[in-house]
Parts: structure tokens; sequence; C-alpha cells
């Protein structure tokens, strides 16, 4: 029978903890909480509202929903360095906070806008309002 020595102790206790760390990290991949589609789009209005850089849009068309469960959709455009975006904003959740309707169509709004990513913008949050005069 041959005896155990230090390294058979250190090659064992590495072995372990590398086999801990791994079961733990499958564990918090299973177990952690994902946010819903609607949380997250509620954290990219509000940082957007807290971060993005504000410019001029035009408010293009509001989509009312076919069925109870439709969505809302605000269609606008703006300029940003001579590109032009055409966007659109789920507003079905903003509703009962914002009085948007057919009179907003063709309209000045204000847009904001992430300076790294200008293609994500939003024109209304729970906190702020780029329409103007609907």
């Amino acid at each position: 029978m041959s005896k155990l020595n230090f390294h058979d102790f250190a090659f064992y206790g590495s072995f372990f903890a590398a086999l801990a760390a791994l079961l733990a990290l499958t564990l918090w991949l299973l177990l952690r909480r994902r946010k819903s589609p609607d949380e997250m789009e509620r954290l990219r209005r509000q940082y957007l509202v807290q971060h993005g850089r504000i410019i001029d849009g035009t408010i293009l068309d509001l989509t009312e929903p076919q069925s109870p469960e439709g969505r809302r959709i605000l269609q606008y455009q703006y300029q940003i360095a001579g590109v032009a975006y055409e966007s659109g904003q789920d507003v079905t959740h903003l509703h009962a906070q914002l009085a948007i309707d057919i009179s907003c169509l063709g309209k000045p709004a204000s847009v904001r806008y992430d300076t790294q990513n200008p293609a994500n913008s939003i024109v209304v949050a729970e906190t702020w309002s780029g329409l103007h005069s609907c």
C-alpha cells in the first residue's frame, strides 16, 4: 500500500475545488431570475431617460392594436449626422400615463437616443415625454 503525499492532496483538493465551482456556476445559471421582455424594455427606457441625448424628430404613425392583447406602436423618424432613422416604440403600457392619439401625426417631437447606438431611441417613457403638442 502506498502512502499519500502532499502532491496527491494538492491534486485532489484542486480537482474538488474546480468541480465545486463548476457545480455552483451551473446552479446559478439554471436558477437565476431572468427578466421578462417587458421588464427589459422598461430598463431600456429608463437608461435612455438617464443617459440619452435629445434630438428633434417627427411622429409618423400610431398603430392601434387589432386585438385586446395587441400592441400600440408609435412610429417616428429623426436624423443624426446626416443619417435618417425611422423607428417604432411600443407604447402599450404607457397609454394610461400619456395622451397619445392620432392628432400627434406629422408633429415634431423630441427623441432621446443612445450616443453609442443611435438606432436605440425613445419618444416617451414613464418619467419623460418628447411629445410637444398632442
